[in-house]
């Protein structure tokens, strides 16, 4: 009873920080501009106006030159810009090219798809992250797992810390946002979940029983392995580049666009494993015809989401977001198909 009680408050925390965390952020990432160049893109657009009075010729003169001066600061601010910009589209493993001729698209869609759709996007990461708080709250109610699969869980906990690393080392801060309530929510998920994944499979039972009960067992030992196959590659990962940016492991120098791209492809295998992870259980869904196993809130937000971070990273041309979330949004249609073929 009092790990239940444990439990329920640890994820009920764990929920409650998340939804307030990340909400907090978006509202101060909707004020402030989108990227780290944008920063620089307002300062330099506010300009003071100088008001000389063409009183004599020497007045004139001086008007001139200021206005040249202040002409040519402008335009090595929109220079520095620039390059502030380019380096970033290297960092995040996309093109340094002007993304309005994306798709032939118009700048208006282009300029959208860079700015709503991530803000937008924070909303559905987190919806997504949070669409299994309520089954994972009835169970540890309850007592049972019923019919939830904890292996999503389990490498949600992984694939959103490391998206989180990878939006703080690339500057993108509706990445890092879009992160922060699923890093903490899915620790409250396994937090919960593990102790009854334990009890189940411990507890005595009738003939009847046993048949579950390996199954809980079986889950049990396989959402143990993931965790430990997914906190152990993130550790070697992160300790191997941090080596190597000290210049102590081979290949001695790594640039920071270098070091993006390892995170950006790592995390791109976990999203990926991520969202199949819920077609673990398709041999039990097309065996009893039931899709039960499958969280009809997570596949929605899974779409859904995925759709507008495909349009994002499309728009900056950011291969390791729109990459595997086109790969993601594929993957939550066919359980679209499964929920609809099997309800």
């Amino acid at each position: 009873m009092v790990n239940r009680i444990l439990a329920l408050f640890a994820l009920l925390v764990a929920t409650a920080t998340a939804a307030t965390t990340t909400v907090t952020a978006l509202a101060f990432g909707t004020v402030f501009p989108a990227t780290t160049f944008g920063v620089a893109a307002v300062l330099s657009s506010s300009s003071v106006p100088f008001s000389i009075k063409n009183n004599n010729h020497q007045k004139n003169t001086f008007s001139t030159v200021l206005s040249l001066s202040s002409h040519r600061h402008h335009q090595q601010q929109q220079q520095q810009q620039q390059q502030i910009k380019t380096q970033l589209y290297r960092i995040r493993g996309g093109s340094s090219s002007s993304s309005s001729s994306l798709l032939n698209l118009s700048p208006a869609f282009i300029r959208m798809a860079e700015t709503l759709a991530p803000k937008i996007g924070v909303i559905t990461s987190t919806a997504l992250y949070l669409a299994p708080a309520v089954a994972v709250m009835k169970a540890i109610q309850s007592n049972d797992r019923g019919d939830l699969n904890p292996i999503p869980l389990a490498v949600m906990s992984t694939s959103s810390l490391a998206w989180l690393v990878y939006g703080i080392i690339v500057q993108d801060p509706y990445v890092t946002l879009s992160n922060i309530g699923g890093t903490i929510a899915s620790m409250g998920y396994i937090v919960g979940l593990l102790p009854l994944l334990a009890s189940a499979s411990s507890s005595s039972s009738s003939q009847d029983q046993n048949h579950n009960n390996n199954t809980n067992s079986v889950l049990l030992r396989q959402t143990q392995y993931v965790l430990m196959a997914g906190v152990s590659m993130t550790l070697l990962l992160w300790t191997y580049l941090g080596l190597t940016v000290m210049g102590v492991a081979p290949p001695f120098v790594l640039s920071i666009e270098e070091v993006g791209s390892v995170l950006g492809i790592f995390a791109s295998i976990l999203f990926i494993l991520l969202s199949a992870s819920p077609l673990s259980t398709i041999r039990t869904v097309i065996t009893t015809k039931s899709s039960k196993s499958i969280l009809g809130p997570f596949m929605i937000a899974q779409c859904l989401n995925t759709s507008l971070w495909t349009m994002y990273g499309l728009a900056i041309k950011n291969k390791f977001v729109w990459g595997p979330n086109s790969v993601g949004l594929g993957l939550g249609l066919v359980q679209l198909a499964l929920k609809l073929a099997f309800p």
